[in-house]
């Protein structure tokens, strides 16, 4: 989340949308009135209004999923297709904060594992401004 301070305000400006995980990601099946999303290298797409994805699938595939397989090797469309939908968020693996812990270069910050890797950074000196310029690697699910 990125921060701007206007005249003594603080906005606050969510830039890459949510941040989903696979078991988050598949409530969003657009049945029983839920939206439908699909996810591609790591981007999540919203695609109920798509006619194609009526009812929540398309060509066999349901949303809710990582569609990047069908999408790169199987539509006949590939990518082009992207370009006309809206962007949602990323897809993440989740991740225990121990595991996270165990990863060298790898801090918790805010419920996200973010990769400090070749950076001086460790987990006491990070803030929003920092951790939007690292990897994300991973949401933290206990």
């Amino acid at each position: 989340m990125n921060r701007i301070v206007i005249l003594g305000l603080v906005l606050s400006i969510v830039l890459a949308g949510e941040i989903y995980t696979e078991k988050e990601l598949v409530k969003y099946n657009g049945q029983n009135g839920n939206p439908s999303y699909v996810a591609v290298d790591g981007i999540v797409y919203d695609v109920t209004n798509v006619q194609a994805w009526k009812g929540g699938g398309h060509k066999g595939y349901l949303a809710g999923q990582d569609i990047t397989s069908f999408i790169t090797k199987i539509s006949p469309h590939g990518k082009k297709v992207l370009a006309k939908l809206t962007e949602v968020g990323k897809l993440v693996p989740a991740m225990s904060t121990k595991k996270a812990s165990r990863i060298k270069g790898y801090v918790v910050y805010g419920g996200m594992v973010y990769d400090t890797t070749g950076t001086s950074y460790k987990s006491d000196n990070l803030n929003e401004g920092i951790v939007q310029n690292l990897p994300l690697k991973a949401k933290i699910v206990e």
